[in-house]
């Protein structure tokens, strides 16, 4: 049995430093290049990122330690829209005018690598590539390789957890011991809120558009999202079917509503931040924000499944464009040395809510005040031995958006979930087959 609170023991913060493993200073990547930079010619290359205030600000400011470090380099943080920034890199691409560098989403990257855009990491540096695959979890390492190759480095990453209204959960008899970590005690929870706040609360919010959500649950179930070689859809098992069905059972027991929104889940947040959704499951990387803006306090718990300890990695790499000069190139390898270093990496965490990808960050006193900090930050961290990654193939963008409808449809009665599974199915073979 979980252990669901939102306070990270002893010992939970013990796993997390333990998840380090045997991880050092010797992991830390030898030299990236050895061309020397000029300051009175500095070489500027574009980094693109989505990310917003305060985390903007932040990054900002820790581009200016590595510039006054790295005298000859200049980076340019450009902020791209969250759901536009692939869009952006592919026409960048299309120009001919790629940045260096940029932020992208783990379930992309595999459709920039296989088109041949990105610069493999091994070829800005072969020491660097070999030392931050030694500092980096295999989970990790598997969102951040294509076809046995690495191509980009942990930028940032998360996992699903469960917020919730620490005021409506506690009326409704529940403490940070007693939330519920399975489906059935999720709906359960749902209902005790309901019941005790009026018809104008709901007890759980769940975003329409939202391929993460059926990944998870699929692999909780046993299930497979596709084949071993990544070249035939398999979620439309009796897995997947099931999957759909126990949304179909949350939705018809008044417990919980689909909340039609676009993958930003701006209104779905709105709503929990104002009181009128008690628990909803997103992002760890939202702690803050949502901290800051609602009027009550937030408890963060695991979780909910439907089956094994299953929870899923997300969040964001940043890789190094092939279609830009040498000198960018090795402006940009001087940079991700400097970017996955362990107190950069640590620091980054602290400024954006994310879980590092390097695992010498959890060593640093900066992670570990940091967590002991709030409790509730560790809560994600102690999901990491059960993550597994998003699905990482070329056109898998594409078939996200096929899931999401999917998804949809079968919550908004527009068919049985088999047939519409089945349907989806053959969709994303098509994709694959063309990708």
């Amino acid at each position: 049995m979980r252990t669901q609170s939102m306070i990270a023991t002893g010992a939970s913060l013990a796993m997390i430093a333990a998840l380090a493993g045997c991880a050092g200073s010797e992991t830390t990547p030898a030299g990236a290049t050895s061309i020397e930079f000029d300051p009175e010619n500095p070489v500027t290359i574009q980094f693109w990122n989505t990310m917003n205030d305060p985390a903007q600000t932040r990054l900002g400011e820790m581009v200016d330690d590595f510039e006054e470090s790295h005298p000859g380099i200049l980076v340019d943080p450009i902020y791209q829209p969250y759901d536009a920034i692939l869009p952006s890199i592919q026409t960048a691409i299309a120009a001919g005018d790629p940045p260096a560098l940029s932020q992208m989403e783990v379930s992309t990257m595999a459709q920039l690598a296989g088109l041949g855009v990105l610069e493999p990491l091994d070829s800005l540096s072969p020491d660097l590539a070999a030392g931050i695959a030694g500092d980096m979890e295999d989970s990790i390492v598997s969102v951040n390789s294509y076809d046995g190759t690495q191509y980009t480095v942990p930028f940032g990453y998360s996992t699903n957890v469960l917020y919730y209204n620490v005021d409506l959960l506690s009326a409704a008899g529940y403490d940070a011991d007693s939330m519920p970590t399975t489906w059935d005690g999720l709906q359960e929870a749902a209902l005790a809120v309901r019941e005790t706040a009026g018809p104008d609360v709901l007890g759980f919010g769940f975003g329409a558009a939202a391929p993460w959500a059926f990944e998870m649950r699929l692999f909780q179930l046993g299930g497979q999202m596709f084949d071993d070689d990544g070249t035939t859809a398999e979620f439309n098992s009796p897995e997947g079917v099931r999957v759909l069905e126990n949304y179909q059972d949350l939705l018809a027991s008044g417990a919980s509503e689909m909340i039609q929104t676009d993958a930003t889940f701006s209104q779905l947040r709105d709503l929990f931040t104002t009181g009128r959704v008690a628990m909803w499951e997103q992002s760890s990387a939202g702690l803050q924000a949502m901290t800051e803006a609602a009027g009550f306090e937030v408890g963060v718990a695991t979780y909910t499944t439907m089956g094994d300890d299953v929870s899923l990695l997300g969040g964001q790499n940043l890789g190094v464009f092939a279609d830009i000069s040498e000198e960018e190139k090795a402006a940009a390898a001087t940079f991700i040395e400097w970017w996955t270093s362990p107190e950069v990496s640590a620091e980054w965490s602290v400024a954006s809510g994310y879980i590092p990808g390097m695992k010498s960050a959890w060593e640093t006193e900066t992670l570990e005040t940091w967590l002991a900090e709030d409790p509730r930050r560790g809560v994600a961290a102690s999901q990491i031995p059960g993550m597994r990654a998003r699905p990482n193939l070329p056109g898998y963008p594409e078939i996200a958006t096929v899931i999401a409808d999917a998804f949809q449809a079968a919550l908004t009665g527009q068919g049985d979930p088999a047939s519409i599974l089945d349907d989806a199915a053959a969709r994303a073979d098509e994709i694959l087959a063309r990708n």
